[in-house]
Parts: structure tokens; sequence; C-alpha cells
């Protein structure tokens, strides 16, 4: 089975010197581009590994947990700055934050654990309860 990916255009809260970050990688109870709704508790308190675009064969940039703070779902972790392409990326995004216009992207790989079909506002939707969180990648693009 093909993991799922979910792409967010993540609202980065801050970004350390350390390579430390916070980012919302996830908006619980609203219907996604994809019909899916991130039930609360779907994401909360799992660890991930942070790969480059979803690069499983990639040796990993850094680590994550995540939590949910209201409605949102934030990444807190910290990329390995000893391995040159977790530096690479942090620096990039980094720099991306600078001009006050970012553009870089988040996206999740998951597998479902589960989930339910419900109908919001005439659509049917598919409601994530709970995921086995792969990794959280940064992108330059979501799909």
């Amino acid at each position: 089975m093909k993991p799922e990916t979910k792409t967010f255009q993540a609202e980065l809260k801050q970004a350390g010197d350390e390579g430390s970050f916070e980012a919302v990688i996830a908006t619980l109870g609203v219907v996604d581009s994809d019909g899916d709704v991130i039930a609360a508790g779907a994401l909360d308190g799992r660890s991930a590994f942070i790969v480059p675009a979803h690069d499983h064969g990639s040796v990993p940039l850094g680590k994550v947990r995540t939590e949910e703070r209201g409605d949102s779902v934030v990444a807190s972790g910290r990329f390995f700055l000893d391995v040159t392409p977790a530096a690479d990326w942090f620096k990039a995004i980094k720099a991306d934050l600078s001009d006050g216009n970012p553009v870089q992207e988040w996206s999740w790989g998951f597998y479902i654990e589960k989930a339910h079909a419900e109908e919001r506002d005439g659509q049917e939707v598919r409601v994530i309860e709970a995921v086995d969180l792969l990794e959280v990648s940064p992108v330059l693009r979501g799909a």
C-alpha cells in the first residue's frame, strides 16, 4: 500500500539558529482540497523524521513531534545541521522567510489507521481520525 500525503502552505512560527523550528502543518475540522477533514487527535503527539520532498530513500534531515494547539497541528522539530543536505534545506527555508513573503510548503506522509465518511454541506468527505505519521517534508510546491 502506497502512503498518502497532505500538503499545507504552512505557517512557519519560528526558525532558530540551532536548526529548531515550529510549523503549522494542518488545520483541524475543515474540509481540505482533497475532500478530507483531519479530526482532533488524528496527528497529536506523533514523532517522525523530516525527509526532503517525500524522498524516503534520503538520509533524514531532522525530526519532529506534533502537537495540537487549538484548531492547528504544529510540528516542532530540529534539522540535523551536521548533515549537509539538512543544513542546506534549513538555510533555504530561513532565506525564504526573510523577505516576508514565503512560498515554502510542507507536506506529510501517512497511512490511515482510522477514518469514516460523512456528509458536510452536501459533499461526502473523509474524516481522518488517526494516522501512522511516516514523515514531514519540506517541498518546493505541493501537488
